[in-house]
């Protein structure tokens, strides 16, 4: 699960192992989101410095 925090707004991941290593950190998630099931197609995860 992704919580975007500026919009307290949560989002299911569809590949969960692609963000497992970055669990608790702040990412940059691309993808594509389905808007009727609330769920990212995840292409890229980046963590924020």
């Amino acid at each position: 699960m992704l919580e975007d925090k500026a919009l307290g707004a949560t989002y299911q991941l569809d590949n969960q192992d692609k963000a497992k290593e970055y669990l608790g950190e702040d990412v940059k998630v691309t993808g594509k989101l389905d808007p009727n099931t609330n769920t990212i197609e995840v292409s890229e995860i980046q963590e924020l410095n």
